[in-house]
């Protein structure tokens, strides 16, 4: 067996098995299928575009809301110190008998009633300042969820006035390496 000559081998089976399948789309579910899926994504797109434009307005509303109430406790700020000058000029007139009682306790309730409206307007600005910062810690675990290594947030709204684009952009970057990017 060493030395000896292979023989020839023949073999006269073989199995070949060929498969070939196709699909008929008579009709039209897979296209009707694909229609919905595309549909559905547009309709995704513009939910979180609708919610993005949402929260850029009540951002916006509470914080001229903010400013508005900032600008009427310095206003009555104002008043409380424009009033005080006149308490005293009244008092100082009741007391050297040129102004009657009744005028002293009109200013003095006057000023007593601004100095009354002060913590009101602290309270609705603290207020205002909770709300805008639960919108925002809101909107960053919303966008947190969406996305592991960034969170963007952007919208562009058209002015109703002047017709001009702005357009409002945050980033928030959650992984702080250059590997991130």
């Amino acid at each position: 067996m060493a030395g000896s000559k292979p023989s020839g081998l023949a073999y006269d089976v073989g199995n070949i098995d060929l498969t070939a399948s196709y699909q008929l789309d008579v009709w039209g579910n897979l296209d009707a299928r694909r229609r919905v899926g595309v549909n559905f994504a547009e309709q995704q797109r513009q939910s979180s575009e609708t919610a993005a434009q949402n929260i850029a307005e009540q951002v916006t509303q509470l914080w001229f809301d903010i400013l508005v109430e900032r600008a009427l406790k310095e206003l009555t700020e104002g008043e409380v110190r424009y009033n005080q000058e006149l308490f005293d000029l009244v008092k100082a007139r009741f007391e050297q008998h040129l102004t009657p009682r009744l005028v002293v306790l009109q200013q003095e309730q006057q000023l007593l009633n601004l100095r009354s409206q002060v913590p009101l307007i602290a309270a609705r600005i603290a207020m205002l300042n909770s709300q805008l910062t639960g919108l925002l810690s809101g909107y960053r675990a919303l966008t947190t969820i969406s996305s592991p290594r960034t969170a963007s947030f952007r919208t562009s709204l058209r002015s109703p006035v002047s017709g001009h684009r702005a357009t409002w952009s945050r980033t928030r970057r959650r992984c702080g390496s250059p590997s991130c990017a």
